[in-house]
């Protein structure tokens, strides 16, 4: 059986309120909840701090348009740096292959556009959505 635990303390005067109260069980589930919270914010400080580490020559990043007229920040791969090329198969899978950047430049709207060469010799014309940093 469930214990019922009061969230306010009991007052002596009747003031014929309900009083908010919380099951055992509904308190577990908000640790767990919580719980789960945490250890994804670690992981994403972690991911922060792996980010902070790497020296600016690493990632260069540059400010470019989108065709609305937004403006947004993205990396800039330099020639040498490896990547992860994304891409999808017939049934929308997507598969990640290990590339290296082997020439970049920019569009009008100062986007950058990669030439990338696979692991097996092949090059590639690619953008940023197409491609992940490889730490």
């Amino acid at each position: 059986a469930d214990i019922t635990l009061s969230e306010q303390p009991q007052d002596d005067d009747e003031d014929g309120g309900d009083k908010p109260v919380r099951t055992r069980s509904e308190y577990i589930r908000q640790y767990e909840s919580l719980t789960r919270a945490q250890s994804i914010l670690k992981f994403v400080r972690d991911r922060i701090d792996d980010v902070k580490s790497m020296s600016a020559s690493e990632i260069k990043v540059v400010r470019c348009k989108s065709p609305n007229g937004e403006v947004k920040t993205v990396p800039m791969y330099s020639k040498g740096t490896e990547v992860y090329y994304r891409s999808f198969n017939a049934a929308g899978e997507a598969n990640l292959l290990k590339a290296i950047v082997v020439g970049s430049h920019q569009d009008n709207l100062l986007e950058p556009y990669y030439t990338i060469q696979m692991g097996d010799g092949r090059e590639k014309q690619t953008d940023n959505d197409h491609l992940i940093f490889a730490p």
